[in-house]
């Protein structure tokens, strides 16, 4: 009855977490391009990174794609996730987008891996060329 009771407190105080993937930063890998209008498959800079910081089931970050902000949630009694970021006025290859939004809704699988599936859509009003989707299916270890 005493453990159950510390167990329960430890809980309450932030020590139990609320899903399986650790906070930290997790490398991104591309297992497979779906479509890449952007160009943005064959660069080294997609998609790097993310630094994921769980707080219950809400999340917040940073991917180093652009470096950009994300922030998002966990779906209820699950492990599936949605994050989002979006840029202004981004140098984007031969194009300046005037938005960028990045987009991951993925799974945690472990303390240390996830994969989903990442998109970033550029649109630019003025250069309509550079409206572009890229969309990749990743998988993310520590």
């Amino acid at each position: 009855m005493r453990a159950a009771l510390l167990i329960a407190i430890s809980c309450l105080v932030g020590a139990c977490r609320a899903h399986v993937l650790d906070d930290g930063t997790v490398t991104l890998a591309v297992s497979e391009v779906l479509t890449d209008g952007c160009g943005l498959g064959g660069t080294a800079a997609f998609p790097g990174s993310v630094t994921l910081t769980a707080a219950g089931h809400r999340l917040t970050g940073t991917a180093s794609f652009l470096s950009t902000g994300v922030a998002g949630f966990y779906q209820p009694s699950s492990e599936r996730f949605v994050l989002d970021g979006t840029l202004a006025n981004v140098p984007l290859g031969r194009c300046q987008a005037e938005w960028v939004q990045w987009s991951l809704s993925g799974v945690g699988l472990a303390p240390d891996r996830l994969e989903g599936t990442l998109e970033v859509t550029a649109s630019a009003q003025v250069a309509t060329a550079c409206t572009c989707q890229t969309i990749a299916r990743v998988r993310g270890q520590r």
